[in-house]
């Protein structure tokens, strides 16, 4: 017959509960580093005129919530009625008349987030590896 004898599992239980809450917040820090690194190559390969644009992209804080967290990165703000048609293309008017031509849009934003996203998970790992020592 055997028998088991656990010794500190009240210290593990606390060790596992502590993890428990601070792995959301983990999660947030990570994801808010891969944010900022999008947005900063986002705004490296914006359409650039005035600034507007370029000096509109943002990465939010993280929302932390439950088991997990949110970060939105973005672009607009005074330049949103512009933002749009340039990442996503337009129809070309001139002096109020619409030509018939189409313009391709830009999407530095989307291409930003295309290479930055693959070095995201190991950001979120090293957060998580912190909580865990």
């Amino acid at each position: 017959m055997w028998s088991l004898r656990l010794e500190g599992a009240a210290q593990l239980a606390a060790k596992l509960g502590q993890i428990e809450r601070e792995l959301p917040a983990a999660l947030g820090r990570g994801l808010y580093q891969g944010g900022e690194k999008i947005t900063t190559s986002a705004k490296r390969d914006s359409p650039f005129d005035i600034g507007t644009l370029r000096g509109s992209h943002h990465t939010v804080p993280p929302v932390v919530s439950g088991s997990g967290a949110t970060v939105v990165v973005g672009a607009g703000g005074p330049a949103a009625p512009y933002a749009g048609p340039l990442h996503e293309g337009h129809r070309l008017v001139a002096w109020g008349h619409d030509t018939g031509r189409f313009v391709a849009g830009r999407k530095w934003f989307e291409g930003a987030a295309l290479a930055e996203w693959p070095g995201v998970p190991e950001l979120v790992a090293g957060e998580v590896r912190r909580v865990l020592r």
